[in-house]
C-alpha cells in the first residue's frame, strides 16, 4: 500500500479495500455454488479470484493497526 500522511488514511483505505475484497469473496462463492460440480472455464476462474482475494485479505492483515487496549479481531 501507498504511504499514507496519517493513521485515520490509513485505516480507511484498509477498511475500503476489505469491503471491496468481501464482494468479491461472495460473488465468487455464489458463482462456484451456481455452477455446481461443472469443471468449466468460468468456475475455474471463480476458484482463482476467490484463492486471490482470500491471500489479500490475509496480506491486508499487516496494515490492522493495533494497540495494547484494542481487542483482537
Amino acid at each position: 500500500m501507498k504511504h499514507f500522511p496519517d493513521h485515520v488514511s490509513m485505516a480507511i483505505a484498509v477498511r475500503i479495500r476489505y469491503h471491496y475484497e468481501s464482494i468479491i469473496i461472495a460473488l465468487s462463492r455464489k458463482t462456484l455454488h451456481v455452477e455446481g460440480e461443472n469443471a468449466t472455464a468460468r468456475r475455474s476462474d471463480s476458484k482463482n479470484t476467490l484463492m486471490n482475494a482470500a491471500r489479500t485479505v490475509i496480506e491486508l492483515t499487516r496494515y490492522i493497526d493495533t494497540e495494547a487496549h484494542a481487542p483482537i479481531w
